[in-house]
């Protein structure tokens, strides 16, 4: 089954966060401007006349500034199709660009853990390279939002519906206590059973799950619909105002 609705807005250890890569797989960390701030804004260099927003204005905006010590204490589990050889990388990089504590695998900060699969796994060549900018973004903001929160990536390798499920259950089971579903399909009639036995995977009080609500603005999405899932719908941010 394609799964497919998952640039969303993902508030990592509150409610979700907002997404954009900057933290490119092609960029090193010499690269990165080490004297920015983490209130800069960014302007890209292809597209000069966007303004993307800095972690700091995100938090502010959203009124997370005070989020607990950072999230310290904190694992937030990121529930992923794919694998992505640069994450560790690419967080770096992103982390100096804007003044955030560093986030590495070599410190146990960050994890990236293979889910189970259901069928043989696919070599590097069949990998889909274009899945890393929404892996990173996804990370990348839950370490803004949330800077001294732990990491935990869970990789579902064919990103089936099943994989990624069982990917919750193995991100709980080794410690999770935020959940992190970017992705999610318009809620169908004949999928009533899938999503009944689905929900069972959100039971455990041992985390909080969160999910996004889709790509649009409208109609139910699941697993967002599930009730003991926080459902995270889009926003557009005004700075004119």
């Amino acid at each position: 089954m394609n799964v497919y609705g998952r640039r969303m807005w993902v508030l990592a250890a509150v409610l979700g966060l907002a997404g954009t890569a900057c933290g490119q797989a092609v960029a090193t960390v010499d690269e990165a401007e080490k004297t920015a701030l983490p209130g800069d804004v960014v302007h890209p260099a292809e597209h000069p006349e966007l303004t993307l927003l800095g972690p700091a204005q995100v938090r502010r905006f959203y009124a997370l500034d005070g989020v607990k010590n950072g999230g310290e204490g904190q694992t937030i589990a990121l529930i992923i199709e794919k694998h992505d050889p640069v994450l560790d990388h690419d967080l770096e990089v992103f982390s100096r660009r804007f003044g955030l504590p560093s986030c590495r695998a070599q410190t146990g900060c960050l994890r990236q853990i293979l889910g189970p699969s259901v069928g043989p796994r696919p070599t590097m060549e069949e990998e889909e390279t274009g899945s890393f900018l929404e892996i990173s973004m996804d990370v990348e903001w839950s370490h803004a939002i949330a800077p001294l929160a732990k990491l935990m990536v869970v990789e579902a390798p064919h990103g089936s519906w099943e994989e990624l499920l069982d990917a919750v259950e193995v991100a709980v089971a080794k410690g999770a206590t935020v959940v992190s579903l970017s992705l999610a399909e318009p809620q169908r009639p004949d999928h009533k059973d899938m999503y009944l036995k689905g929900n069972a995977h959100f039971l455990s009080d041992a985390a909080s799950y969160v999910a996004s609500g889709g790509d649009h603005a409208h109609g139910a999405r699941w697993p967002a619909s599930s009730p003991d899932v926080v459902g995270v719908g889009g926003t557009t941010i005004r700075t004119d105002e």
